[in-house]
C-alpha cells in the first residue's frame, strides 16, 4: 500500500505544477533577455576594430583625453589641463611625475576601458608641477563669555598645482591588434612615441610636457555612431 500511496502524491504534485497560474512571481513580467549571437558580435568586432586601425594609420584620431586617479579622487584630463590638490607631494616645482593609475583614455571614436586599470605599457600620461603655493589662513577661534578663555589658531594649507598633457605625437605606424581568441594572449594598440611638444606655452625654466604614449588595450569601445 505505501508505495502506491507515494506514487499517487508524486502524480498529484505534478498535476498541480502544471495548474499553477502564470503570475508575476512564477514568471517575471519584463521579456526574457535575449543574448547576441556570438557570430555576429565577432564580425561587429571586427569591424570596428578595421576602422579603429584604419583611423590610427591615417592619424585621424583626434585629441585625446584620461580619467586618472590621482591623490585620491578621479580627475578626468586632457592636453594643458591643470590639476590643483591640496595633498603634500614631495615634488619640487618644474619635476616631471607620471600618472600610473589611468582608468581611460579616449579618443573622437573610441574609448580604451581599463578593467578597472589600463597597464603602464599601454598608456603614459606624465605632469609637471608648475606651482606650489599656500592657501589663505585658515582660523580657528574658540571663546568662552565671562570666562577669561580665547584661544585662536591660524592654518595654511599647501596648494600644488600640475599641468598634465594628454596629447598624443605620433610618428610612424600604430595598429590595434585584436587576440582575443589566442590563449593568454592581449590586445595590442602601438603608438610610437614622437618629439616633445608645447615648449612655448610655459617659462623657459620648466621642462616640456611629456605627451601621452598608447602601446596597446585591453578593451576598445566605439564612442560615436560612425563605427556602428
Amino acid at each position: 500500500m505505501r508505495p502506491s500511496y507515494l506514487l499517487a502524491t508524486s502524480k498529484s504534485c505534478l498535476i498541480l505544477h502544471r495548474l499553477v497560474a502564470k503570475t508575476s512571481l512564477t514568471s517575471p513580467p519584463w521579456p526574457e533577455v535575449k543574448l547576441p549571437d556570438p557570430v555576429e558580435e565577432a564580425k561587429y568586432h571586427a569591424e570596428v576594430v578595421q576602422k579603429v586601425n584604419k583611423m590610427i594609420a591615417m592619424g585621424q584620431y583626434g585629441r585625446l583625453f584620461a580619467v586618472v586617479h590621482f591623490a585620491s579622487k578621479q580627475w578626468k584630463i586632457t592636453g594643458e589641463d591643470l590639476i590643483m590638490m591640496d595633498n603634500v607631494l614631495e615634488a619640487e616645482c618644474g619635476d616631471r611625475i607620471r600618472m600610473e593609475k589611468v582608468l581611460l583614455v579616449g579618443a573622437d571614436d573610441f574609448t580604451l576601458i581599463g578593467r578597472p586599470l589600463l597597464g603602464k605599457d599601454l598608456v603614459r600620461v606624465e605632469a609637471t608641477v608648475i606651482e606650489k603655493t599656500e592657501s589663505w589662513p585658515k582660523i580657528n577661534m574658540r571663546f568662552r563669555k565671562r570666562h577669561n578663555y580665547q584661544r585662536k589658531k591660524s592654518k595654511m594649507q599647501r596648494i600644488q598645482s600640475f599641468l598634465p598633457c594628454c596629447s598624443v605625437v605620433r610618428s610612424g605606424r600604430g595598429r590595434y591588434r585584436d587576440t582575443r581568441a589566442t590563449p593568454g594572449g592581449g590586445h595590442s594598440f602601438t603608438i610610437s612615441p614622437g618629439p616633445l611638444m608645447a615648449q612655448h606655452l610655459f617659462p623657459r625654466s620648466l621642462p616640456p610636457v611629456c605627451p601621452l604614449y598608447l602601446e596597446h588595450s585591453d578593451l576598445i569601445f566605439p564612442w560615436s555612431s560612425t563605427l556602428c
